[in-house]
């Protein structure tokens, strides 16, 4: 159980870089304990982010990858 921080919406090239970065690195193994996520909702689908850590996600199709460091650094500004 946690609290929301905050939300923005994210559009154009931000969007773009973002969207492109749930698709470019494998989760890496990570024993790091993590105290901030962010859950994105581009639509009809969820996907789930650490945004500490190893910045480890889970796609919608349940899948795991990684965001890049510029991915996150949009998502925690």
């Amino acid at each position: 159980m946690g609290k929301l921080e905050s939300s923005r919406i994210l559009k154009g090239s931000k969007l773009r870089t973002l969207l492109n970065a749930l698709d470019t690195a494998p989760a890496s193994d990570c024993p790091s304990n993590h105290t901030r996520f962010a859950v994105l909702t581009p639509g009809s689908w969820e996907a789930y982010v650490a945004l500490d850590g190893c910045h480890n996600l889970r796609r919608p199709d349940r899948t795991l990858g990684r965001l890049t460091p510029d991915a996150v650094a949009l998502l925690t500004k």
